[in-house]
């Protein structure tokens, strides 16, 4: 899918630099639109055979946004308005991305942050590590997801006349990233115990803010 994906991104880019769309522009980005469908329907369909990935509210989340993204995608293009269907397919290449990333075996250094980021807790094993979308998975999927949100955030605010279409795209993901996030907190407090701060061999996630340029408070230097 992702092999797919930018191979619409990179047919689609040409037209970005078109002024005018003649008829011929209109029928290829039709055609891509209509390819595009096809890739989210794939992609909604490996989340619904997947009980593991439904189950993971994290990588469910990143799904239904990526249907979202493709969906957005397609109608723009449908419409020719090429820009639009550009900034979709960059959001959506990104995040299949950070997927395919969080879903492959952890590196020897991951593994040890696994391991010791449950506070020194030994024996017996943890909770949700044997499972095949372990906690850890989860919140590398969603730190990731919580980092490309506001580098976006960022750049958007950067622009002259910012979308305002991409402006409520950005806000709802932000609200229903951090409502996944407090679930993910939840759902790791209840797999612990009282003596056990966190389960699963992870640590709550704490994002820090993002801070608009400009606006970041300066520290008066030491006397």
């Amino acid at each position: 899918a992702l092999e797919r994906q930018v191979s619409v991104r990179d047919e689609t880019l040409p037209l970005a630099g078109v002024a005018e769309p003649t008829r011929r522009d209109r029928q290829t980005a039709r055609g891509l639109a209509e390819r595009q469908e096809t890739i989210g329907a794939d992609l909604k369909q490996m989340l619904t055979q997947t009980k593991e990935l439904q189950e993971a509210k994290v990588f469910d989340f990143a799904h239904v946004r990526m249907d979202t993204l493709s969906r957005s995608s397609a109608g723009a293009l449908m419409e020719a308005r090429i820009g639009e269907s550009l900034s979709s397919q960059a959001a959506l290449i990104t995040t299949l991305k950070n997927v395919i990333e969080a879903l492959n075996d952890p590196k020897p250094d991951e593994k040890k942050f696994a391991e010791g980021a449950g506070g020194g807790q030994g024996g017996g094993g943890q909770p949700g590590q044997d499972a095949l979308l372990p906690p850890v998975k989860e919140l590398m999927l969603l730190r990731q997801m919580q980092t490309d949100l506001a580098q976006r955030t960022i750049e958007t605010s950067r622009l002259d006349s910012p979308p305002e279409q991409a402006i409520r795209e950005l806000g709802a993901a932000q609200r229903e990233l951090m409502n996944v996030g407090q679930e993910f907190v939840e759902r790791i407090k209840q797999q612990g115990s009282p003596s056990r701060p966190g389960a699963g061999g992870v640590r709550p996630p704490t994002p820090d803010p993002v801070e608009p340029e400009g606006q970041k408070e300066k520290v008066p230097d030491a006397p």
